[in-house]
């Protein structure tokens, strides 16, 4: 599932970053009984997120990437706790992009694309 939002507010990075995971949960609960989804209890076939949001309202740009990550700390052995953590690698991925004022001092390809969609000068 891909979500892509154009986010204008200034307000703080911690109410930013609290905004957007309770955004990624609706995107995980609203693939329940959807056309798209699953049904039921059929949890097997929920579909990984790739969450992108823009922010064009900030004066520096930037590019962030996250996704989930796992670790075998213990019994990496066991095929299933292999398949657990291979499935858990990525599941979520999170990009936020922001082409500031300064995007033409920037060396990248996303930002300065971001900047000419939305004609930042």
């Amino acid at each position: 599932m891909v979500d892509i939002e154009v986010q204008n507010g200034k307000s703080s990075v911690k109410y930013f970053v609290g905004r957007f995971f309770y955004y990624i949960g609706s995107l995980l609960t609203t693939q329940k009984n959807d056309i798209s989804g699953f049904e039921g209890k059929d949890y097997a076939n929920v579909k990984p997120i790739l969450a992108v949001w823009i922010r064009s309202s900030l004066p520096d740009s930037f590019l962030v990437k996250s996704d989930t990550n796992a670790e075998i700390e213990y019994n990496e052995d066991s095929k299933f706790v292999q398949l657990l953590a291979e499935l858990l690698r990525g599941f979520i991925k999170i990009v936020v992009i922001s082409a500031g004022t300064d995007w033409r001092q920037e060396n990248n390809e996303a930002i300065e694309c971001i900047s000419q969609i939305f004609e930042i000068r």
